[in-house]
């Protein structure tokens, strides 16, 4: 089996957030449009799937090197960019707009990964 060392997974962190930063911002030209589930919109299983695993990166690079509070600020930290870009997305002229159900989707996906913690 492969065991990690820790900077892997903050290269793989840092990896993922620069996706999400890029995927938030491309022009919605560029996106795909999904429309399967009816009212459920494919893209936030996306929100929470990235999020979700940024947060588990970053955890998992700080588990043996940090304090519980320093993990938190990064969960808060990945909250707080998922607002961010969204804010963005409505301030550019480039078809996307802010949506209160990805900052939703993107904290649950950091929620996620905190409770699951919480319980080890």
């Amino acid at each position: 089996m492969l065991f990690w060392r820790p900077k892997y997974y903050l290269i793989l962190a840092w990896f993922l957030v620069a996706t999400i930063v890029i995927l938030s911002l491309l022009p919605s030209s560029e996106m795909p449009q999904l429309h399967c589930w009816g009212s459920i919109q494919p893209d936030k299983i996306g929100h929470i799937l990235f999020y979700s695993a940024s947060a588990w990166c970053f955890k998992k690079y700080s588990q043996h090197q940090t304090s519980f509070f320093r993990i938190s600020y990064i969960y808060l930290a990945l909250i707080f960019m998922g607002i961010a870009l969204e804010c963005l997305q409505k301030l550019m002229v480039l078809g996307r707009q802010f949506d209160l159900f990805d900052v939703i989707a993107n904290c649950i996906g950091v929620i996620l990964v905190k409770l699951a913690s919480s319980t080890k």
